[in-house]
């Protein structure tokens, strides 16, 4: 095991930091960190209670000029077809549901972690995020937080706060979900 250990990344080698701690010593430690609650964990009860989701969306359909068709009777015919863009999710407990053109999910299972940590960030920003929201407008890309059916919209092209909070939610993202990360973070919003 300490030969193949060496060829790992370095979080794989931390045990050696205690090959030569007692066992009583580390039982107790472990014990210790067990017991600590990390920060949001206690809104976990309430999470699974209340009636939440954060939405986005951006998907996009337009139709592209791919040529023209010169063997069609009556003349030259031009042709398009519909292409789609973008991407749609929707965070919940536990879940994340995802459409998306650029990226393709293998489940729509959403990590204990990352879950309270989207509905803490909520929480501590409920006021601003209130104050920052509007009504629904068409157009994308729509970014909002329905909390017991009242949707807050957030603007993502001028909005300081709004901004901001998109990316803390992307960087959440990316602790289960890498390449969605990625790619929501390959969007430019003006």
């Amino acid at each position: 095991m300490n030969k193949l250990s060496e060829t790992q990344p370095n979080v794989y080698q931390t045990y050696r930091e205690s090959i030569d701690t007692e066992i009583e010593l580390i039982n107790k430690e472990l014990l210790k960190s067990r017991l600590v609650i990390p920060e949001g964990f206690e809104l976990y009860p309430k999470l699974l209670k209340e009636k939440w989701a954060i939405h986005f969306n951006n998907l996009m359909k337009y139709e592209v000029y791919v040529g023209h068709d010169s063997f069609s009777g009556g003349g030259p015919k031009s042709i398009y077809r519909t292409k789609t863009e973008g991407t749609k999710f929707s965070i919940t407990a536990g879940k994340i549901d995802i459409s998306s053109y650029d990226y393709n999910p293998s489940s729509n299972e959403f990590s204990v972690e990352s879950t309270l940590s989207v509905y803490y960030l909520i929480q501590k920003h409920l006021d601003k995020i209130k104050k920052e929201s509007f009504k629904k407008q068409d157009g994308k890309p729509l970014f909002y937080i329905s909390l017991d059916d009242v949707q807050y919209y957030l603007n993502l092209t001028n909005n300081t706060f709004a901004s901001e909070f998109w990316i803390k939610i992307v960087d959440i993202i990316e602790s289960d979900r890498p390449v969605l990360s990625k790619v929501l973070k390959g969007y430019t919003f003006s």
